[in-house]
């Protein structure tokens, strides 16, 4: 009777599972390096669900807590392995003895969590069975199968409220139980794990000059003194001005001498960078056009206001990068991506699998209907990524020779690209090559890897 259990119990399992991989093979989800995951919980269990006619009419309850480590093996399934201790108060089978008596039990088991949503949702409901090790006063060992639901809710970056109830299914009598849990499961990235943690920066005198850089962290100065003022703007600053009350010369120790000023602003020739451009003394004789405390010599916008260490260029979207560097200037990006944001993880996962999906007449150029919903797709992604580029590669098996295919692969994905202009995407965003039998990604010797040889592959990239 134990074995057919058993049996019923891992085939029940089996077929679950494979439910569970048909359904969310196409829902697209989203996790980054926080694959692992630590979760502590509080379960309790109610071995009179269901009733049996082995049990007297008492409950039998289970409490205790549990620790489990998570991994994430797919952008759909968790991979849990959860330890549990704790106590069970019960009763004898036989009525006549109503004495209540309380063991330890222990288990570890391993389960696998389908997920549906996106790690960034705030609900996050999943799926999950498996099986447990069960003991006893740490022996007596007995298996199960939990089967049940689970919702994780967002409280923090990778910190997650985890809420749980399962069916466990077991084949050693009266070990059945419906368990209920609550905890907290964080997940981590082991690799940031001594990485420094970025600080902002202070400025304590609010001269622009970060106190990292300042010289003269308590007193505002400037920027091109390392945060040090310049009293009399002669272009030495003051702890190293002899006169530092009255404007003068580098090559005086700050003090003034009789020299000839060229464009008559106030700046001897000798220590005038700009000598033949009214400039001010503060910037050794250059203008600040734009008036952002950047000298136009050494301002890669002089006509725009900006930041000193942008060099004086503005950042309108705020991401760090200067706007002439800007590929997105409107846009928070990285630098990485040169002010653009980066391409989300399930379009990229997207565009990663359009290449089995675009379909031409044989030994055609001509796309099939069923090629149209994922060319208006990436139509889409290239107005969602406004500072990204397309790259349109054909390519074909090794069948036939070599300027037939050459040129197959070619007009192919010129069939792409006319797609997309006639959807309105501008021409100078899209390009197209073809590579013939060149680049092959599988065995031409098979019928299988001749047909993944034959495909059109789509890459965003951004102008360096």
């Amino acid at each position: 009777m134990k074995n057919q259990i058993l049996k019923n119990n891992i085939l029940l399992n089996i077929f679950f599972i494979g439910i569970l991989i048909s359904i969310t093979t196409s829902i697209s989800a989203q996790y980054d390096a926080a694959k692992h995951g630590i979760g502590l919980r509080f379960n309790t269990i109610n071995h009179d669900f269901p009733f049996t006619d082995q049990l007297i009419k008492k409950d039998i309850h289970t409490f205790g807590g549990e620790i489990t480590y998570q991994y994430h093996l797919h952008p759909n399934f968790n991979l849990a392995v959860p330890l549990r201790l704790g106590y069970v108060d019960y009763y004898e089978r036989d009525g006549s003895n109503t004495d209540m008596e309380t063991i330890s039990y222990q288990s570890i088991g391993t389960s696998v969590q389908a997920k549906f949503f996106k790690e960034s949702a705030l609900f996050s409901p999943y799926v999950h069975g498996g099986f447990n090790i069960n003991f006893e006063q740490f022996a007596d060992p007995s298996i199960q199968f939990p089967l049940g639901l689970g919702l994780n809710v967002r409280i923090a970056k990778h910190v997650y409220l985890s809420l749980q109830t399962e069916y466990r299914v077991a084949v050693k009598e009266l070990r059945n139980g419906l368990t209920h849990g609550v905890g907290v499961v964080w997940f981590f990235n082991p690799d940031n794990f001594g990485k420094k943690i970025d600080v902002l920066p202070t400025d304590q005198d609010g001269d622009g000059v970060l106190d990292a850089n300042d010289k003269c962290p308590k007193v505002a100065g400037l920027a091109m003194y390392a945060g040090c003022p310049d009293t009399d703007k002669d272009g030495v600053p003051d702890h190293k001005d002899q006169c530092p009350d009255v404007a003068g010369s580098r090559s005086n120790g700050g003090c003034p001498i009789d020299n000839n000023d060229e464009d008559n602003d106030g700046i001897p020739d000798e220590q005038d960078k700009c000598p033949n451009t009214v400039g001010l003394a503060r910037f050794f004789g250059c203008p600040d056009s734009d008036g952002d405390g950047v000298a136009d010599n050494e301002d890669r916008c002089p006509d725009i206001i900006g930041f000193a260490y942008l060099k004086g260029c503005p950042d309108t979207d705020g991401d760090g990068v200067a706007e002439p560097d800007d590929r997105c200037p409107n846009q928070f990006g990285t630098m990485a991506n040169f002010g653009c944001p980066a391409i989300d993880i399930a379009d990229q996962a997207f565009l990663n699998n359009a290449v089995q999906a675009i379909e031409f007449e044989t030994s055609k150029a001509l796309l099939k209907s069923t090629s149209f919903p994922t060319l208006d797709k990436i139509a889409a992604l290239l107005q969602k990524y406004k500072g990204y580029k397309l790259q349109i590669s054909g390519h074909t098996d090794s069948v036939g020779d070599d300027v037939s295919n050459l040129m197959l692969s070619e007009k192919r994905a010129k069939a792409c690209y006319n797609f997309l202009i006639q959807r309105g995407v501008d021409p100078s965003r899209v390009t197209y090559i073809g590579l013939g039998e060149t680049e092959p990604i599988a065995d031409n010797s098979s019928f299988e890897g001749r047909q993944k040889n034959r495909r059109v592959e789509f890459e965003f990239y951004i102008n360096k």
